[in-house]
């Protein structure tokens, strides 16, 4: 039957359910993941590991599933704390597309990592996706995306993959990026770390969604272990209140450089 572990050679498969595995602290990576299955008329179960990525527990995949594997890039690289997780997957033949998002500077060789990661799993990447998101750390570096429209090519190139697959080719494209992949920096000088404006409602939204599990949950404007943060910004972003914010020199001079070097219009990227 399509889909099955023993389908025959040149027989269309069939994507029988989705599973969208992301690293997606402000939602920008959920959302393209989303974007890209929703081409497919078939369930989809979304594994949100934003705060849970600690702790490896995704079931085996089988090879009538699609994962579609999402996260950032933080360097141009994958999150490296999210790397454990993703190599535990077991992906028994399954085909799977890898999905980057990034603010607009740079995603250099993190599709290529990912993709090479789920190789490693036992998966077919057949597929890969990179998006373009407002920038965590400045509304003013690729404000509002993705967009509607860019949202909509992914949906599109859902219906490319889903073709794709019914042609039964389940070849890996080429992705750009380098191998040996970019040394990742070590982080240096001052932490940067949220602070808690006066106007907090005490909803403790931004301790729930952190994953680096910084702020307190006894105490909200409490930073707990503060040289963790990754400035990932979701406190910032899901405060309802507009509590939360980042008032180091430091952070805003980090502002200030991406504000003038990365408002050049980069567009999605879609490979089969």
């Amino acid at each position: 039957p399509p889909g099955c572990r023993h389908r025959k050679e040149g027989f269309p498969m069939t994507v029988q359910s989705i599973r969208i595995i992301t690293f997606s602290p402000t939602h920008s990576s959920l959302n393209a993941a989303k974007a890209v299955a929703s081409a497919f008329d078939c369930p989809v179960e979304v594994e949100d590991i934003t705060t849970s990525w600690r702790e490896p527990h995704s079931a085996p995949f089988s090879s009538g599933e699609l994962l579609i594997a999402s996260v950032p890039v933080y360097g141009g690289r994958i999150p490296a704390f999210v790397e454990p997780y993703l190599r535990s997957l077991q992906g028994n033949g399954a085909v799977a597309c890898p999905v980057v998002v990034y603010g607009n500077r740079a995603y250099e060789d993190a599709l290529l990592e990912l993709g090479d990661i789920l190789a490693g799993d036992g998966f077919l990447p057949v597929a890969g996706a990179v998006f373009v998101a407002e920038h965590s750390m400045t509304a003013k570096v690729a404000t509002g995306r993705p967009s509607k429209g860019e949202l909509a090519e992914g949906k599109a190139f859902g219906e490319q993959l889903k073709a794709k697959l019914a042609k039964d080719d389940l070849s890996r494209p080429e992705i750009p990026g380098n191998r040996p992949y970019k040394e990742r920096k070590p982080s240096g000088g001052d932490p940067m770390y949220p602070a808690t404006k006066e106007n907090c409602i005490g909803c403790g939204i931004c301790a729930k969604g952190c994953p680096m599990q910084i702020i307190s949950r006894e105490d909200f404007c409490t930073i707990i272990a503060p040289e963790n943060c990754i400035r990932c910004c979701a406190c910032v972003k899901n405060c309802p209140a507009g509590a939360m914010h980042f008032d180091s020199p430091a952070f805003a001079a980090l502002q200030q450089m991406m504000e003038e070097n990365f408002v050049g219009e980069h567009q999605p990227e879609f490979y089969l």
